[in-house]
């Protein structure tokens, strides 16, 4: 009666085909991932221009005047340095000569900069949202 050695365990090729596979869907996902963290970022400038529209529109009723003072607007500290929550994004408050109208920007920085589909986004005294590419075309998919 011949004797049989039972194996057990994965052998070699089926060690670099199942690394092979892995390889492949990370090199699809990454790119997925990555994306949508950059877009996941987008929400610290849509909550810190929001901030601004807030404090601003409270500026107004004592003030009867916008600023574009980020320290004289009732904020938190991050955002009165000119920086979003998170830090993705830089913010700017530009105005008319009357200070009758606001123009709130965020403007991404850091690792947010490799958003170029939206990496600018405004917001004024109105509510009118707009956002801007990397090449600074108007892109209203970013709000």
């Amino acid at each position: 009666m011949p004797i049989t050695v039972k194996t057990s365990g994965l052998t070699f090729i089926e060690i670099i085909i199942a690394l092979a596979i892995m390889a492949i869907l990370t090199t699809l996902a990454y790119p997925l991932y990555d994306q949508q963290i950059r877009h996941s970022r987008r929400a610290d400038a849509y909550a810190a221009l929001h901030q601004i529209a807030l404090a601003q529109e409270q500026h107004y009723a004592r003030q009867n005047a916008y600023t574009i003072d980020l320290t004289a607007l009732a904020l938190p500290p991050t955002l009165q340095a000119g920086q979003s929550a998170n830090g993705y994004y830089r913010l700017v408050i530009t105005n008319d000569d009357d200070n009758q109208t606001y123009q709130a920007t965020a403007t991404a920085t850091g690792l947010q900069k490799d958003d170029s589909d939206c990496r600018l986004f405004n917001l004024n005294q109105q509510g009118v949202k707009s956002a801007q590419t990397a090449d600074e075309t108007a892109n209203p998919d970013c709000w």
